[in-house]
């Protein structure tokens, strides 16, 4: 089982044998970075967290912690994270300023670590959609052709998809 908290960091936690171990520390990248959501690649071995901060984390879990990697997205809260699981190279984020988008993980792994959000969304953003709340999350799953969203007012409940994988 994995959690994240607000120390920070994500665990992984074995309830059989009550060990926890922390596999991210956000604090690592600076004060704050409260993380939101996380999720894994197919295989296990990496993990992508988006904060508070505006910040994606990525940490392949094969390598000590501190080589993990964050990119600025948004200036501002990054609400969720989820990699497309029939095309993993595809993330979709949500944004406390009403924005769903779509990245190219592997293109981001060539952004700079520290570059400003203007140069990450060039380099490695596919496409956005502004909506007209705040989002809160945002899923794709491998039997959906377009990402679902989550916006967070119950009035806005009818709108739930925006993008094209």
């Amino acid at each position: 089982m994995f959690s994240s908290a607000y120390d920070a960091t994500i665990r992984r936690t074995n309830f059989e044998t009550a060990n926890s171990e922390e596999i991210l520390d956000a604090d690592l990248f600076g004060d704050e970075n409260l993380v939101h959501s996380f999720d894994f690649t197919p295989d296990g071995h990496n993990i992508y967290a988006v904060d508070n901060g505006g910040g994606l984390i990525h940490r392949d879990l094969r390598a000590p912690m501190h080589t993990a990697k964050r990119w600025h997205l948004d200036k501002h809260k990054v609400g969720s994270i989820c990699l497309n699981p029939a095309n993993p190279q595809f993330a979709i984020t949500a944004h406390l300023k009403r924005y769903i988008r779509l990245w190219d993980l592997n293109k981001m792994a060539h952004v700079p670590v520290g570059s400003l959000e203007t140069e990450t969304m060039a380099k490695a953003m596919v496409l956005q959609y502004e909506h007209q709340k705040a989002c809160s999350s945002a899923v794709s799953t491998a039997r959906l052709s377009r990402p679902c969203t989550s916006p967070t007012r119950e009035a806005d409940a009818r709108w739930s998809s925006c993008a094209v994988l």
